[in-house]
Formats: C-alpha cells, sequence, structure tokens
C-alpha cells in the first residue's frame, strides 16, 4: 500500500510539472488576446464601426461571461448601432459588483439609462 501511494504521489507530481506551465502559458495568452480585444473594440467604436464593436464585446464576454466592462462595452455599441440589447445581459443591477472596476462600469451604464 505504501509503494502504490508514494507511485501515485510521483505520478501526480510529474502531471502538475507538466500540466502547470501550460496553465500560465494559456492564461498569459487570454490576457494577451483580451488586451487586444478591447483596443479592437476601441478602434471600431472610434471610427464608427459598430458591428465590429460588438463582435470584439461578445468575444471579450465569451472569454468571461460575467465581466461589467465587456457588458458596458456590448450594451454600449448596441447602443450606439440601434440594435436593442438582448435580455441575457440583463440590467446593470445584476452585473458583477465586487470591483471598483466593476462599480464603474455598472454605474456608467446606469448613468447611460440602460436598465433604468
Amino acid at each position: 500500500m505504501h509503494k502504490r501511494r508514494k507511485y501515485l504521489e510521483y505520478i501526480f507530481s510529474l502531471s502538475i510539472l507538466f500540466f502547470l506551465p501550460s496553465l500560465v502559458y494559456a492564461s498569459q495568452d487570454v490576457v494577451e488576446e483580451w488586451k487586444n480585444l478591447i483596443e479592437n473594440y476601441k478602434t471600431h467604436m472610434v471610427v464608427g464601426e459598430w458591428n465590429g464593436a460588438i463582435q470584439s464585446a461578445e468575444r471579450l464576454l465569451d472569454l468571461d461571461p460575467s465581466d461589467s466592462e465587456a457588458k458596458f462595452y456590448l450594451v454600449y455599441a448596441l447602443k450606439k448601432s440601434g440594435v436593442s440589447v438582448p435580455n441575457w445581459v440583463g440590467p446593470p443591477s445584476s452585473w458583477a459588483y465586487g470591483s471598483v472596476n466593476d462599480r464603474f462600469y455598472v454605474n456608467l451604464a446606469k448613468d447611460m439609462g440602460f436598465g433604468s
């Protein structure tokens, strides 16, 4: 029994050794993609390409469906394009409100008249 446990610990350690770097690498890719999507969103908004901005915001929400910033970006682009906001976005009062960043975008959405 003792040898089996040592063997399992060894296998577990090897698994972690090989799996952990891939997680770190993947998370770096996600952070880079997030930054690029925000930059793309802002570029689309500045030049009035609402559909491109909507696609960037939707991709942000694919990465983090609960992110208040991404929800705000989607709402703002939809409003600029004249498209109604889908029900699944929910009112700002239902968005994440845990961080200063969350509260900023929730308050901004409320100030714009969304969800009131």
